[in-house]
């Protein structure tokens, strides 16, 4: 069957210096294996007549980075049946790092790499799926294998990689079969393709078609437009104009996105200047990051759980970037107009398939359309347009502050990352709120799709874990409970898991960790540079390290060492590694030394951090003393001395206040504190004085001064800003102390 993605043998070779051995695997999992020596080629046309047979019998090949490797050594080896070919070609590829276009290749397998996002080895896939054996390569690249290497240790290196591939194929086999349909949709082979590379694949097949220009042909042309102009501008959407100013917030938006129109964005090296974009912005209850990356709202850990008087909402922009792209008519120029006519094709070939129940046609024609905005920014895509990166991008974000200002008086945002926000607010407000939504959905063209949440309780903007009403949990970053999992190496998933349990069923953390038997979920792992070798207690270990926290009094941490050092002060710890014991090999049994009370320890401390309540209007506190000139920041009234820690504006979110602490003020460049037993008065100041505070003041004064620290305002009867001009400050310095201070002045001055 053309483009088949069943009846599959996977298959891995081994290449030395005199040595070429080819592993099969059946579906079934029988293994054959072909060993060709420099003393031995009686295989040789044995393979040959093995290759015949799979084609003849409907088998199809498939390989990990089989296209980049084992099938261009596979065809040198073929046309010149020489273990030393085979070798040569081996090293060209890994150590000269030929790329793979300057080789023939005569053997189309599927190569599974391609399919997974990003780069990862094949040890690191063994773990992700809980693969019994880690196993680095036995024998030296460069060398010949002794006889034991070649009839034993290098054959049963081999089985292992064959199994790990296997249990590969069967995990993703519903994608691999999703490009099966998309190849024989298309009749272009797109089974080792990832999400990019199909979209890619498919739009230039669409625009050949059309304008008769080629995917090399389509690139040369877009670079040639960036050279003519190495900049590129953002342009207003067309529902810029119909916004209605109703609040402050709104106009800080029309504001900014003005700024941003008139702006133009520098290409640096075929890529938009980073930080040209980046900007800090404070609406209703929240402070944003705006840049090329895209939104996200600065949030601190702790946790929102609605009263029985408020709602929590997630509020989702359906197809965020591709509906960006066609109602504004985005397109790279090189496509000559043909871009929008595919795109809005394949979107509305994707709502028929949706409507009419066929997931499978809807699943391959999604790929093509989430994945289509990542080309724009690469300079080796047909589709390659920074313009459209910038305008993609910008627009979206704007059209989401707007959002966020035009609920400023009915919600609060408490948490927004790229094409979704979070809304609290009183169930009073509902009403008006879903309408001020349906409004924007005019406005904007977008369509919205909103989800009533339980409980919400983060790290970061990143990591959270999301409760919805329905009782389904959403999970990202630290939460990833999910095992086996490709995208997320395992770290001790037991913890995420126990949390997890805890918010779905009430499970409490200590019972979900001592009643799992399952090792995977104990373990951490961490991946370490080539240029390091291993070790645990002298034992050495590979680079693909695998171990769990551990009882045993030989537990210890893994070290690390550059290659070929041998001084001890050059070692170190590999993270996280203390008192484990490394697991190269999954136990048959589970092990009994298992250190449970460290899993629960972290589980405890991990929840306790996003289990504390955020403060709505806290932020709005904080911008308010802003405006009054002042740093906010939270500080510890029972602390023996303030902190010195720098306070940035809009780095900081203040709904997640420390437990005891209080609102205070940095002080230091412009302002200094005065504190009393009645008030803390905060004064501006023209000169940096002296950070130490003098005991005499305190003494014979009755307050402190204070310079370069941060100081509570809300722990005291109250706080007083003030300017210092006409205050005599400097009678309570010390003639030294004024001498330094004036130095001070004039360097600040010239500065």
């Amino acid at each position: 069957m053309e483009y088949q993605t069943d009846n599959i043998i996977v298959y891995d070779l081994e290449v030395f210096p005199g040595y070429f051995l080819a592993g099969f695997e059946f579906p079934n999992g029988e293994v054959h294996q072909l060993i060709i020596s420099q003393d031995n080629d009686t295989h040789l046309q044995y393979l040959r007549d093995f290759l015949v047979w799979l084609t003849d019998q409907g088998y199809a090949l498939a390989g990990f980075n089989s296209t980049g490797f084992d099938d261009v050594v596979l065809t040198a080896f073929l046309a010149d049946p020489k273990p030393e070919v085979a070798y040569q070609t081996s090293f060209d590829i890994i150590v000269n790092q030929h790329p793979r276009w300057k080789f023939d290749n005569q053997i189309n397998s599927i190569d599974l790499m391609q399919i997974l996002p990003g780069r990862i080895s094949l040890k690191k896939i063994g773990v992700c799926l809980g693969h019994s054996k880690l196993q680095e390569l036995p024998v030296d690249f460069n060398k010949v294998p002794s006889l034991e290497e070649q009839q034993t240790i290098l054959p049963e290196y081999n089985i292992n990689d064959l199994r790990i591939t296997r249990k590969l194929l069967n995990k993703i086999q519903g994608e691999l079969d999703l490009r099966g349909a998309m190849s024989r949709k298309y009749n272009i082979d797109l089974r080792s393709k990832g999400d990019a590379q199909i979209a890619e694949a498919v739009l230039t097949l669409e625009m050949e078609q059309r304008i008769g220009k080629t995917k090399k042909e389509l690139n040369e042309a877009a670079r040639i437009i960036c050279l003519g102009k190495p900049w590129v501008t953002v342009t207003a959407p067309s529902w810029w104009d119909s916004i209605i100013v109703k609040n402050p917030d709104i106009q800080k938006v029309v504001t900014l996105g003005a700024e941003i129109f008139a702006k133009t964005i520098p290409i640096h090296g075929d890529y938009l200047q980073r930080g040209v974009l980046d900007r800090t912005v404070f609406l209703g209850d929240r402070y944003y990051k705006m840049g090329i990356g895209g939104l996200h709202s600065i949030d601190g850990p702790g946790r929102w759980i609605p009263t029985r008087d408020e709602f929590l909402i997630n509020v989702d922009v359906a197809s965020y970037y591709p509906s960006t792209i066609l109602l504004q008519h985005l397109a790279p120029p090189q496509t000559e107009g043909s871009f929008l006519e595919i795109y809005d094709q394949i979107y509305r070939d994707r709502l028929k398939a949706k409507q009419e129940g066929n997931k499978t046609v809807a699943d391959t024609l999604k790929i093509v359309l989430n994945s289509t905005f990542g080309l724009t920014s690469s300079v080796y895509s047909a589709m390659y347009s920074p313009e459209m990166t910038a305008n993609v991008t910008v627009i979206g974000q704007l059209g989401l502050l707007l959002l966020i200002a035009m609920l400023k008086d009915t919600c609060d945002c408490v948490s927004a990352n790229t094409d979704g926000v979070l809304l609290i607010g009183n169930k009073t407000n509902r009403e008006q709120v879903d309408q001020i939504i349906h409004s924007w959905e005019t406005l904007t063209g977008y369509v919205m799709e909103t989800e009533e949440i339980e409980s919400y309780r983060q790290r970061d903007v990143n990591s959270f874990i999301q409760l919805a009403a329905g009782g389904q949990i959403k999970t990202k970053g630290i939460f990833n409970y999910k095992w086996p999992d490709l995208r997320h190496t395992p770290q001790a998933n037991i913890i995420a898991t126990a949390v997890k349990d805890f918010i779905q069923n009430g499970t409490p953390l200590h019972d979900t960790i001592i009643h799992c038997q399952d090792i995977n979920q104990f373990i951490l792992t961490q991946s370490v540079s080539r240029d390091w070798v291993t070790s645990w207690n002298d034992e050495p270990l590979g680079n693909m390290l695998r171990f769990y926290k551990s009882t045993r009094p030989e537990a210890g941490p893994i070290i690390r060492r550059p290659v070929g050092a041998d001084v001890k002060g050059n070692a170190g710890n590999v993270p996280n590694s203390e008192n484990c014991v490394p697991l190269p090999d999954l136990p048959e049994e589970f092990p009994k030394d298992i250190d449970t009370d460290w899993y629960i320890n972290e589980a405890e401390a991990l929840f306790a951090t996003i289990n504390e309540k955020k403060l709505r209007g806290a932020n709005r506190t904080a911008e308010y003393l802003t405006t009054l000139g002042l740093r906010p920041c939270y500080v510890d009234p029972k602390a023996k001395t303030y902190s010195r820690a720098a306070v940035k504006y809009g780095e900081y979110d203040f709904s997640s206040c420390p437990p005891g602490w209080v609102f205070g003020t940095g002080t230091g460049s412009a302002l200094i504190a005065k504190i009393s037993d009645a008030t803390t008065t905060v004064l501006a100041v023209d000169r940096a004085y002296p950070s130490r505070t003098r005991a005499t003041i305190k003494k014979q004064q009755g307050f402190t001064l204070l310079y370069g620290a941060r100081v509570p305002l809300t722990n005291t009867a109250g706080y007083v800003v003030q300017s210092s001009y006409g205050l005599d400050l400097d009678q309570y310095y010390t003639e030294a102390e004024l001498k330094k201070l004036q130095v001070q002045l004039e360097k600040w001055k010239h500065a």
